[in-house]
């Protein structure tokens, strides 16, 4: 379990929270409601364990990637705690790291609604009024020229005619600004706002970005990972305008 590309995943979704609970086949990494990372460990090859957490998954993989080769056990050693047992199989060296208790990492809101993205993909349920993909390249420079130009903001603005630009800007007027053009699917005229220090959050990727609006009208974009299979990301949007 928790093979090395699976560690490698987590540990892209750490900036959000290192504090996580173990979930299969789908785990939730989130930020309280600001951004949700869902991932379908299933997907990573992973096989079935039961529950448990980590406080500090940065560290608790970083000693794992100390062995040559770790083999990963969950196992019960009593008085309702568990224990994560990494063998190296090169040296036959043992680490025994103590998980945390569930309880605790919910008191802290570690707890996600695991069936939150089938419920927001669910046509029946809700509108998908924008699609788009941006590529790795573009999702870098985008953060780099942010950065650069000290932007605050993300903007997504899309019109019913298939125009679709994201782009990063300051509040003021006379701030800098950087856009990006892509052709997509647009069902309804949107303009969104993000806040760049949680868009700053998801880790270097390809994505499908789908704006889904609700029954009740609202709106929030969704990330859809073309890079890591089975990632799935919320964000609360900033500020959202019809029309």
């Amino acid at each position: 379990m928790l093979e090395l590309n699976t560690r490698k995943v987590l540990q892209s979704l750490t900036k959000i929270n290192e504090k996580m609970i173990f979930t299969y086949p789908r785990m939730c990494v989130k930020m309280g409601l600001s951004v949700q990372a869902f991932l379908d460990l299933d997907k990573l090859g992973e096989e079935q364990f039961n529950e448990f957490g980590i406080f500090d998954f940065n560290g608790f993989a970083s000693s794992v990637n100390i062995d040559k080769d770790p083999e990963i056990s969950l196992v019960d050693i009593g008085n309702r705690t568990q224990a994560l047992h990494i063998i190296d199989k090169t040296t036959n060296g043992k680490t025994k790291h103590i998980t945390t208790q569930i309880e605790t990492l919910e008191d802290m809101g570690c707890r996600g609604d695991l069936e939150l993205p089938d419920k927001m993909l669910n046509p029946d349920r809700n509108t998908k009024i924008v699609e788009f993909e941006i590529s790795r390249d573009q999702f870098d420079i985008l953060r780099k020229k942010a950065k650069q130009y000290h932007m605050t903001e993300v903007t997504i603005n899309a019109n019913i005619n298939g125009d679709i630009k994201l782009g990063v800007n300051g509040v003021e007027e006379s701030t800098n600004d950087y856009s990006l053009t892509f052709d997509g699917e647009v069902i309804e005229d949107i303009n969104m706002v993000l806040d760049i220090k949680l868009v700053d959050l998801l880790p270097i990727g390809a994505y499908k970005i789908a704006i889904i609006k609700s029954k009740k009208g609202n709106s929030i974009p969704v990330f859809i990972s073309t890079t890591i299979d089975g990632l799935i990301i919320t964000m609360a949007r900033k500020m959202v305008s019809n029309g």
